[in-house]
């Protein structure tokens, strides 16, 4: 099984990525995220990527098809996640957490 998961460096991805790994130890797990905070890590130890098998770069916008090659499952977790950000960038928002979010899952089905 190969899984996806897109926003995989931020709040929520690096425990969910631990979890799939737990639940799926022979799973191929892949991230993609822009980095935007890999300078700002909190953790204790290895950082949280490690339990990837790889990792992509790159902003979900601008997202290429091929990166879905072979993925089973997609879990898209990108987004601008607080309502200071949203209002201020009321169309990047809006094209981060829904139209891109739907292409995607829509594009991987």
């Amino acid at each position: 099984m190969h899984i996806l998961v897109i926003g995989n460096m931020g709040y929520v991805g690096p425990v969910v990525c631990r979890h799939l790994r737990n639940q799926f130890p022979d799973a191929h797990i892949s991230g993609y995220d822009t980095a935007l905070f890999a300078d700002h890590l909190t953790c204790e130890g290895p950082v949280p990527e490690i339990v990837l098998n790889e990792q992509h770069f790159g902003d979900v916008r601008r997202f290429s098809p091929s990166v879905l090659n072979g993925v089973d499952a997609v879990i898209y977790l990108a987004a601008i996640s607080n309502d200071p950000m949203g209002q201020k960038f009321g169309k990047v928002t809006d094209e981060v957490n829904t139209t891109v979010a739907f292409c995607i899952v829509s594009e991987s089905a």
